[in-house]
C-alpha cells in the first residue's frame, strides 16, 4: 500500500464494513486508490472480483468476466443488465459481494441502464452486493435521475514531500538497503525538481527514479565520486537527465529489460551514453507501448471483429461442437497475397485498445496516457484517421503499415504476430 494513505485505508475499510451502499472513488492517476482498496479485500472474507474497465470493449465482456469469477464453474453468459441480474439471483451466493471496477470513466459511453443496474443490483439480484466504481474524474459527470448517488470517497493528491517519500520508498524496494537517506532522498528531490513541472505523473516519475538512480550511484560503487560531494554526482548524472527529459512517456526501455541487461546497459552508458537493443534498429522513436499499439492496430485491421474473443480473450471460453474454422490447403496457399490484396479496414479505437490491453505483456510498464501515443500514430502516419479527431472515444482509424514491416516491428518486442491473423495462422 502506498505511503501516507492510511487515514484513506482506514475511513474505507470502515465505510465497506457497515455499508453495502454504492462507493464511488475518484482521484488522479497513481494517488493508491487501487493499491487501497486490494489491501483491504485481501484482509476480508468477502467475495472479491475486480475488473478494468479499458478491457472490456463491450458490455457483454464486462458481465462475462463477473460472472467468471462469481460462477467459475459454470459456463453461463450474458449481454445486459437484466440477464445479468437475473443469473444472479438464482444463486446461492451466502457471502457479501464487492465488485470493483476500475476506469469506471469507460461506462458513460454504454447505454445508461447498465449503470442503473449496477447501482440497483442488491434489489434485482436479492444478494448483498456492493459495488466500488475506480475513477480519475469527478463524480458529476456520471450523475443521473433514474439512480441514488452513490457514496463519494475522494484521494486526494500527494504533496511534494509526500511524492518524494513515494519514489524514495519505491527506489529503497528495488534496491540495496545499504543506500542511506544522504543518497537517496537528495537523488529524489533532484529528479522531482527537474521532471515534476513537465510531468506530474507519480507513476512516470517512479519509473525515470528507477532507470536514473542506478546512474546516480555507479560513480559511489566504483570509488570514483564520494557520496557526500553532491556537485559531481549530479554532474555526473547531467548527461542521463537531458537524454530522457526529451523522451518523456516513451519509455524506449522498461524496468524488466534494464533489470535483465544491467550490466550491458551500463557498460554502454558509461561509454556512449546511449542505450541500445538487438531489434532498436526499427524505429527507434517509438516507445514499447507504441510498437504494441501499432500491432493491435494492425490485427484489428486485418482480422474479423468477431474472432477477437478467440484470438484476445483472456477467459477462456467453451468451444461448441464443430464451431471450429476450418480451412483447406488450397485456401492456405496463398494466405499472404490474398490478406495484402485485402487491404487494411477501418475499425474503432475502442477494438485497437481492447486487443492492445489482452497482448501487452504484464511486464511491460503501462502508458501514461494512451490517446497521446495514438495521436503521435496519426501524425506518423501509422495509423489512418478516418473521422473527426474531436470525438476521440469513437474514432475510427485504419493501420498504414506494410505486413513485412509490422513483422519486423513485432520481432523487436518478441511478439509472434502470425499467431493472431486470421488468414496466416
Amino acid at each position: 500500500m502506498h505511503l501516507h494513505r492510511q487515514d484513506q485505508y482506514r475511513h474505507l475499510k470502515a465505510l465497506l464494513e457497515t455499508s453495502n451502499s454504492a462507493i464511488f472513488i475518484h482521484g488522479k492517476e497513481g494517488v493508491g486508490k487501487l493499491e487501497v482498496i486490494k489491501k483491504i479485500m485481501d484482509e476480508r472474507d468477502d467475495t472479491y472480483l475486480y475488473v478494468d474497465i479499458w478491457d472490456c470493449f463491450t458490455p457483454r465482456i464486462l458481465f462475462d468476466r463477473m460472472l467468471s469469477h462469481l460462477l467459475p464453474e459454470d459456463t453461463v453468459s450474458c449481454d445486459n443488465p437484466l440477464d445479468f441480474a437475473s443469473i444472479l439471483k438464482n444463486q446461492q451466493i451466502d457471502k457479501n459481494v464487492i465488485m470493483v471496477l476500475n476506469h469506471a470513466e469507460k461506462l458513460r459511453d454504454w447505454d445508461g441502464s447498465i449503470l442503473t443496474a449496477l447501482f440497483n443490483l442488491n434489489k434485482l439480484s436479492n444478494l448483498n452486493i456492493t459495488i466500488v466504481l475506480l475513477s480519475t474524474i469527478v463524480w458529476d459527470r456520471f450523475r443521473s435521475k433514474t439512480f441514488q448517488d452513490p457514496i463519494l470517497f475522494h484521494f486526494s493528491d500527494y504533496t511534494k514531500e509526500q511524492i518524494i517519500d513515494v519514489i524514495s520508498e519505491e527506489i529503497y524496494s528495488c534496491n540495496d538497503k545499504s543506500y542511506c537517506q544522504t543518497v537517496v532522498r537528495p537523488f529524489v528531490e533532484l529528479i522531482y525538481d527537474i521532471f515534476h513541472a513537465c510531468c506530474s505523473q507519480l507513476k512516470e516519475l517512479i519509473y525515470l527514479s528507477k532507470l536514473l538512480f542506478p546512474h546516480y550511484i555507479y560513480p559511489i560503487q566504483q570509488g570514483i565520486i564520494v557520496e557526500s560531494d553532491r556537485a559531481r554526482l549530479y554532474k555526473w548524472i547531467q548527461p542521463f537527465i537531458s537524454q530522457n527529459i526529451n523522451k518523456l512517456y516513451l519509455r524506449e526501455i522498461s524496468l524488466y529489460q534494464f533489470d535483465t541487461n544491467r550490466d550491458d546497459i551500463m557498460e554502454k552508458y558509461t561509454t556512449n551514453s546511449t542505450i541500445s537493443f538487438a531489434g532498436d534498429s526499427i524505429d527507434n522513436d517509438l516507445s514499447v507501448c507504441s510498437k504494441y499499439l501499432l500491432i493491435s492496430s494492425y490485427l484489428a485491421s486485418y482480422n474479423p471483429a468477431k474472432l477477437d474473443g478467440k484470438y484476445f480473450a483472456k477467459i477462456e471460453v467453451q468451444k461448441k461442437k464443430g464451431g471450429a474454422i476450418r480451412k483447406t490447403k488450397s485456401k492456405n496457399k496463398n494466405d499472404r497475397s490474398k490478406l495484402l490484396l485485402k487491404g487494411p479496414k477501418s475499425f474503432v479505437l475502442e477494438r485497437m485498445l481492447g486487443i492492445f490491453y489482452n497482448i501487452i505483456p504484464e511486464s511491460i510498464p503501462p502508458c501514461v496516457d494512451v490517446f497521446e501515443q495514438v495521436r503521435n500514430l496519426v501524425s506518423l502516419r501509422f495509423l489512418i484517421q478516418m473521422n473527426s479527431l474531436e470525438k476521440i472515444d469513437c474514432l475510427k482509424l485504419k493501420c498504414n503499415v506494410s505486413y513485412d514491416y509490422i513483422v519486423k516491428l513485432s520481432k523487436s518486442v518478441n511478439f509472434d504476430i502470425s499467431k493472431y491473423l486470421f488468414d496466416i495462422c
